[in-house]
């Protein structure tokens, strides 16, 4: 089925852990994302990152975490990752959008970051149509890229 149902956003809840850890990429991106587990497990232990479950019809179809900087105050999004049986059905996209929106509401919020492996052209082309733009930057061997997002601005009645 296509991308009929509403993408939505969640904090992880304990009864996510099986359907979150079951979740697993194509065989030709294991090389550039991690497991969830290990997202999780740096969730817990850094206390810094907050996990979401990515959500579509209800079921859990992926993962991100994301953390505010304490250097620079931008917004950092992490461990990105929708399961191999529902790619290609524009939830990540969604996903990230959803993220970017709710991420941009919050105070300070100024630039978006995240990073991806060199050579992960689907990941490249993805943040690139949303407006990230590569700084130049290398982190722990990845691709740092920037979205610039315009402060919220109340209107005055």
């Amino acid at each position: 089925f296509g991308a009929s149902g509403a993408v939505t956003l969640h904090d992880v809840m304990t009864e996510d852990r099986r359907a979150l850890l079951d979740l697993r990429v194509a065989r030709d991106q294991r090389a550039f994302i991690g497991e969830v587990a290990r997202y999780l497990a740096t969730c817990l232990l850094e206390m810094k990152w907050q996990a979401i479950t990515i959500r579509a019809d209800g079921a859990v179809v992926g993962f991100v975490m994301w953390a505010r900087s304490p250097d620079d105050g931008s917004y950092w999004i992490g461990g990105f990752l929708i399961d191999r049986e529902y790619q290609r059905r524009g939830y990540g996209r969604a996903a990230l959008v959803a993220l970017i929106e709710s991420l941009r509401a919050k105070p300070g919020c100024r630039t978006i970051v995240l990073t991806y492996m060199p050579g992960n052209d689907v990941a490249r082309r993805l943040y690139g149509s949303l407006g990230f733009r590569e700084t130049g930057e290398i982190l722990d061997d990845e691709v740092v890229a920037h979205l610039e997002v315009a402060p919220q601005t109340r209107r005055r009645a």
